[in-house]
């Protein structure tokens, strides 16, 4: 099919068409539910679910004693991914984190050293990736939020002071759970100890490595507490690097600091890959190598380690090329604009309409067979098709 010869309320019908086709697709895709998952990934090994307390000894999984950099990991990670609450009865706390069933690096690191065990936490549905967590109860709750507690942190500090001291009155639990929901709210600014290692746990929960144009290594880190973010911009300034890392709204209070300096970047990845950085440690180590030459490789194995975040709004090798021919159009018909050559500017013009049009065309068209594709993979995975409110679901469907 040739876009180049469509006209401009061709190529709008096309892509009304394609849009509309899309959406009905992405709406079935949010009702397919995958299949119940038997096994978690961590450290390049599957490992059976569930790991109770039980199991534990032979998985070789004993308790070990934790160093002071291991520990300020753990506190950074629980900071970003954990939370502490209240047992349904009421008789005790329970702390926990989930994570993505194909990166279960940090749970077994919080199961080695604190007891608990792993579990099912969501089956996947549509594009979110089956998740499994990482539990701990009672007592072992307690000496988890004390050990955890003993490192000042932002976020949850006051919920682990909380979780040690968990009375055995009924009235003053009942205190102490309501505490809890307006500390989650309302978290307290207190001091935080950061350092390298827990700026690496901070990473693995909330971190993100991106290569947005050729030979630029980004990292990314989002949180909704900003004094979080900024406590972790003033060590980056107070670091060797001596770099101030910008901090963006997001908007519905979601904040994200980002270093986009190619040597700073390398620079805190290999400081973050010494401090215990595991569950993104792949990732970081292949962003390392980044170069103009391996750009394409590398940014598609990055996109495939990272899961399926942004997934249809991504643009594939022949994409950027054609974002790129669309760059270098605007600057040409820029700097015509400026020389005052009537008839050249307005040739540039309509070649870049075209091209724009034509991008447009053909991106709609990529993202709807790349959507169709992950649909009919699903479905020969076992996937099911939920039917709305939750009634049971059917096997099969035609994309």
């Amino acid at each position: 099919m040739s876009h180049g010869i469509l006209g401009t309320s061709s190529v709008r019908l096309a892509l009304h068409q394609l849009n509309r086709r899309f959406e009905r697709l992405r709406h079935l895709q949010r009702r397919l539910r995958w299949p119940e998952i038997s096994h978690f990934s961590a450290f390049g090994e599957l490992h059976e679910l569930p790991i109770a307390a039980a199991k534990r000894s032979s998985l070789h999984l004993a308790s070990k004693s934790l160093s002071q950099d291991e520990l300020e990991y753990m506190v950074g990670f629980f900071d970003g991914d954990g939370y502490v609450s209240s047992q349904s009865n009421g008789s005790g706390c329970q702390l926990g984190i989930g994570q993505s069933s194909s990166h279960g690096e940090a749970m077994l690191l919080f199961l080695r050293a604190f007891g608990g065990g792993i579990y099912r936490l969501h089956s996947g549905k549509g594009t979110c990736k089956p998740s499994v967590q990482w539990i701990v109860c009672g007592t072992a709750a307690r000496n988890t939020a004390a050990k955890l507690g003993s490192i000042p942190s932002y976020k949850q500090q006051q919920h682990l002071i909380a979780a040690a001291q968990w009375p055995r009155d009924p009235h003053l639990r009942s205190a102490l759970m309501l505490d809890l929901k307006r500390l989650k709210r309302e978290p307290l600014q207190a001091e935080i100890c950061c350092s390298w290692a827990y700026i690496a746990g901070f990473f693995d929960a909330e971190g993100c490595i991106s290569l947005p144009m050729r030979a630029q290594l980004r990292l990314e880190m989002s949180q909704n507490n900003l004094a979080t973010l900024k406590s972790i911009q003033r060590f980056l300034l107070e670091s060797e690097f001596a770099y101030t890392a910008p901090i963006y709204g997001q908007g519905s209070g979601v904040y994200k600091l980002t270093v986009s300096q190619n040597l700073v970047s390398k620079g805190v990845l290999q400081r973050l890959l010494c401090a215990g950085l595991c569950v993104k440690r792949k990732a970081a180590e292949r962003a390392l190598e980044i170069c103009t030459a391996n750009y394409n490789t590398l940014r598609m194995e990055l996109v495939q380690i990272s899961g399926n975040q942004a997934r249809y709004q991504r643009l594939d090798v022949v994409g950027r090329q054609r974002a790129i021919k669309i760059s270098a159009a605007q600057q040409r018909l820029k700097r015509s604009y400026a020389s005052g050559d009537c008839p050249k500017t307005d040739e540039l013009h309509q070649q870049l309409v075209d091209l724009q049009r034509s991008h447009k065309l053909i991106s709609a068209a990529d993202r709807y067979a790349l959507l169709r594709q992950d649909i009919r993979s699903l479905l020969r995975q076992g996937a099911m098709i939920q039917k709305e409110h939750q009634q049971p679901p059917v096997r099969n469907v035609n994309t």
